[in-house]
């Protein structure tokens, strides 16, 4: 077993790992799956010792808290013969990371990420903004830049009037809140503003099952990367990527991309944090340093909302997400829990 040698994680396969090594130079004996950006890729396993941790006096199970992104060290197997050319004895501190969970697990989405491209379409899947309003409350407690592009903008037309107004309105107030709230039609190209916004970052890309994140890849990439298929009948969409991946681009960026989410759930958080997740919130002022922002007296997010000062429609979605938040949620064990970016 060699030295360690310094990688990242770019494709996650169950128990296996891609990673791409810091070096440019082929490590002797060994035959790397391909190459990213002229850096030889290996598959790799978490070693043992990575797996299982001695924390607070307990073993715990560690292997989950790996994702795309993550900044490791490796140990290599040169000349093995073996499919798993390297071990992952190491992970660095995240700067940052995105999580998701539901109600017996947390999920970290990606690592060490420059900006969250909230993708979502004006129709089919029908345009949501409570998952859009989820990723960007997830974004700012993650302190993760976030930009809301709505593609398919082609459909736009065949809604009707009242829904073309909705939406409208809804995207200006992503717009005035400083998340973009760009139009796109990717099966026709990416406009300029979006092309700059995404010049030599990590892009995490977030959105429902068939909103068209593949087909952003496709053209990104400019060769088909991602299969993609025709929206099923439900209108819910299917799922074209399997297995969470992080793509260089010809333009300089990196595209992660996981598979498409049916929901985007947050009970790995406290019913207390998400009041810090909506940015317009950040300068009202209320009568407790704890309110919750729902019934409360001297509440001022309340006044403003009632006085038009803050979108209704962002005020109800602030009060389902809270409500939907249990109580006592606690982590399942070994799971990365939030309170470890504080």
């Amino acid at each position: 077993m060699t030295e360690a040698l310094q990688a990242e994680i770019t494709g996650i396969f169950g128990a296996y790992y891609w990673v791409r090594l810091t070096e440019e130079k082929i490590p002797a004996g060994m035959h790397p799956l391909f190459f990213d950006g002229g850096r030889p890729v290996l598959t790799a396993k978490p070693s043992g010792r990575l797996r299982i941790s001695e924390a607070a006096g307990q073993r715990e199970r560690r292997e989950h808290l790996l994702a795309i992104g993550d900044q490791v060290g490796v140990e290599l197997h040169p000349g093995s013969g073996e499919e798993i050319m390297a071990s992952i004895v190491a992970v660095a501190a995240r700067r940052n990371m995105v999580q998701r969970g539901a109600a017996d697990r947390v999920q970290t989405l990606a690592a060490n990420v420059d900006l969250v491209l909230v993708i979502s379409s004006f129709d089919q899947p029908a345009f949501n903004p409570g998952f859009i309003d989820r990723v960007l409350c997830e974004c700012e407690l993650a302190r993760v830049p976030a930009i809301v592009v709505l593609n398919k903008y082609d459909l736009f037309n065949k809604l009707s009037e009242q829904r073309r107004g909705d939406i409208l309105a809804t995207v200006e107030i992503y717009r005035a809140l400083g998340y973009g709230g760009l139009t796109e039609s990717f099966c026709q190209g990416v406009s300029t503003a979006l092309d700059e916004l995404l010049q030599k970052k990590r892009v995490l890309l977030l959105g429902q099952s068939g909103v068209g994140k593949s087909t952003f890849l496709n053209v990104r990439a400019r060769e088909i990367i991602q299969r993609t298929q025709d929206i099923s009948i439900v209108n819910k969409g299917r799922h074209t990527t399997v297995n969470p991946v992080l793509y260089s681009m010809p333009g300089g960026e990196e595209l992660v991309d996981v598979p498409g989410l049916r929901e985007f759930g947050m009970q790995h958080l406290q019913q207390a944090d998400i009041r810090f997740g909506f940015r317009e919130f950040s300068k009202i002022s209320c009568r407790f340093d704890n309110c919750l922002h729902r019934n409360e007296p001297g509440c001022g997010v309340l006044e403003a909302a009632s006085k038009g000062e803050v979108s209704q429609r962002r005020y109800k979605s602030y009060l389902a997400i809270v409500e939907s938040i249990k109580e006592h949620f606690k982590p399942r064990k070994g799971d990365y829990w939030r309170g470890i970016r504080k």
